[in-house]
């Protein structure tokens, strides 16, 4: 559900709302600005500037920019959070738009360069890219040669191609997330509650074959590879209580479906908690994958 404050803000022309994050441009700054609870502004400096003494001085000068705290990351991230802002959705979006024009001005005044791109380190940059979901000024041809790559790319390795590495790291990560379920099982304790690590695994499995690009069969072949997953657990413990009964390894898969029918009303209790919380699993990776799965891109245009 998109956050009635950022919604009123980006009613403001300049401005554009995504994935409940507002992206705008004041004062020839890119602002990124989310609200999990306070305002948190998410801004790109020049790999170049020296952030050390712009913090320092906005530490000073918190109370007149609204500031509650703030942090540097790699790659000259600087995050804001700000103080909670009070009032209805258009008075506090008012209030955010001042601030963020507070923090520009500063900015501007501390001699942060307002047109560097973020993607060749030069000047004069006069366009925008949103860059892994991210607001960034950039030069148009800077722009417009990224796109052009990731186009290159996405047709070098295309939908099918991707789906098939996808299924297969999926298919590997659900078979990693069952090994606590293995290595509990053979202890001796109950396993059944771990399914719900089969499908996270599955999840991230397919994202690291796939250089996080999502499509919509993401979410089927996770699905796919989930329940493999957890078929294939059930059939190890089982297998695993077999050997230990019998001494040996079952002979035939007759002779193996004969034991799971004697010990039917075990193999349908497990199986039943393994759905349980399989099908938990199974919601949280779902939740994983982006609602806009075009965010997954790695570049994406943004006319200003």
């Amino acid at each position: 559900m998109a956050n009635a404050r950022l919604t009123a803000l980006c009613q403001t022309p300049g401005w554009r709302l995504e994935d409940n994050i507002a992206h705008g441009i004041r004062s020839g700054y890119a602002f990124n600005i989310s609200a999990p609870s306070n305002f948190v502004i998410t801004m790109f400096l020049p790999e170049s500037f020296e952030a050390g003494p712009l913090v320092g001085g906005m530490k000073k000068a918190r109370k007149q920019l609204g500031i509650v705290n703030l942090a540097t990351g790699k790659k000259g991230v600087l995050t804001i959070t700000l103080r909670a802002v009070r009032g209805n959705a258009q008075a506090a979006a008012a209030a955010l738009l001042q601030r963020v024009d507070g923090i520009a001005g500063y900015l501007y005044n501390a001699g942060v360069p307002h047109d560097c791109c973020a993607l060749c380190g030069k000047g004069e940059a006069t366009g925008a890219v949103l860059l892994r979901g991210n607001l960034v000024r950039a030069h148009t041809e800077c722009v417009e040669q990224k796109l052009a790559q990731q186009q290159e790319k996405e047709i070098d390795q295309g939908p099918s191609h991707r789906y098939l590495l996808g299924f297969i790291g999926a298919l590997l990560g659900a078979a990693v997330g069952a090994i606590p379920w293995v290595v509990v099982s053979v202890m001796g304790f109950v396993s059944a509650y771990l399914a719900v690590l089969i499908a996270i695994c599955a999840h991230f499995g397919y994202k690291l074959f796939t250089g996080k690009r999502y499509g919509p069969f993401t979410r089927p072949l996770v699905l796919l590879a989930s329940l493999v997953g957890l078929a294939l657990c059930v059939v190890l413990e089982f297998g695993f209580y077999y050997v230990m009964e019998m001494g040996a390894a079952p002979a035939s898969v007759a002779e193996f479906g004969s034991y799971l029918e004697f010990y039917i009303a075990d193999v349908l209790m497990q199986c039943m908690y393994t759905a349980i919380f399989g099908l938990l699993g199974i919601v949280l990776s779902w939740k994983m994958v982006p609602k806009n799965q075009e965010m997954a891109r790695e570049y994406r245009e943004y006319s200003m």
